[in-house]
């Protein structure tokens, strides 16, 4: 069994199918779901989906504190828009701080 889960839309998640991660296709409706069941399995490294971390921020957040599972995030094959980078920087900083290195 993978110490690592890939969470997400299935078109982004299948190719690491392939190479023997464990994949847990999800969307909006069931993400806290599956990512709670990953959670509970212990699993060492989560890898997720932007546009799926935005639905289940506290769950991450609280998840973050501790040292495992590493919670990383990942852009979907799917998303025809410019990456949500600005979400994903507001998310980073609530549970790391504000980036003092930040240039205005």
């Amino acid at each position: 069994m993978s110490q690592i889960a890939i969470i997400g839309d299935k078109e982004t998640i299948f190719p690491f199918q392939a190479i023997g991660f464990e994949t847990l296709i999800a969307d909006a409706e069931n993400v806290k779901e599956i990512f709670k069941k990953a959670v509970s399995q212990k699993k060492l490294i989560i890898f997720i989906t932007e546009e799926l971390v935005l639905f289940i921020e506290k769950e991450v957040n609280d998840t973050m504190k501790n040292p495992y599972p590493i919670v990383t995030l990942i852009p979907s094959v799917l998303d025809s828009e410019e990456s949500s980078r600005e979400d994903i920087v507001k998310l980073i900083e609530k549970v790391v701080g504000p980036n003092l290195m930040k240039e205005e």
